[in-house]
């Protein structure tokens, strides 16, 4: 290519950009054959992706079902199969003399389920419990809140009433000094 020294992490930069491009141009070419329809016959990859795709293992799997017509089959793996499915079997034969005598069944019948009474309590209306000390958590847990929400309450109003109280002597004391001075003014004229 060039005569730049490049660094290793450049060098395998670039060779993971070489591979992904070969099996993405790998790919390309076997869905265009899948989708050739007897049309004109798909371009062949070029010879730098297929000596890529010879050097790098392959990392994924490849499809191997026998019974699946889109699938690309491993012919090591449908011998396989082949001859697990030509593999000699025991053979039962039916003879007229055999009858339904000799085989018995093994079914244990299932419990009655008899139906039962469905006992039904009244319920208990909660307006009428004013004074019943059964409280859930959560409703404890929003009285306490309300309670909390109510000292908050109680405790920001008095503080505001201490500050109006201090606004207003502030203003008294500022009006009493103007008033003095305007006071001053006057005698000394």
């Amino acid at each position: 290519m060039n005569s730049r020294v490049r660094e290793l992490a450049e060098v395998k930069q670039q060779w993971r950009t070489m591979k992904l491009d070969a099996k993405k141009n790998m790919s390309q070419v076997k869905t265009s054959i899948k989708c050739t329809g007897g049309g004109p016959k798909p371009l062949s990859p070029d010879p730098e992706t297929i000596d890529i795709l010879s050097m790098i293992p392959q990392e994924f799997e490849t499809d191997s079902n026998v019974f699946d017509s889109d699938s690309i089959t491993n012919p090591v793996v449908q011998s396989q199969e082949q001859s697990l499915v030509n593999t000699p079997t025991q053979d039962y034969f039916i003879t007229p003399g055999d009858n339904n005598e000799n085989v018995q069944e093994n079914i244990t019948p299932l419990p009655l389920k008899m139906p039962t009474e469905i006992v039904r309590r009244k319920r208990k209306l909660t307006f009428n419990d004013v004074n019943d000390n059964k409280y859930t958590a959560k409703r404890e847990e929003r009285d306490l809140t309300r309670e909390r929400n109510h000292i908050l309450v109680s405790c920001i109003k008095e503080e505001h009433g201490l500050k109006m109280k201090n606004m207003l002597e502030a203003h008294n004391f500022i009006k009493e000094e103007y008033n003095l001075k305007i006071q001053q003014m006057l005698l000394e004229k």
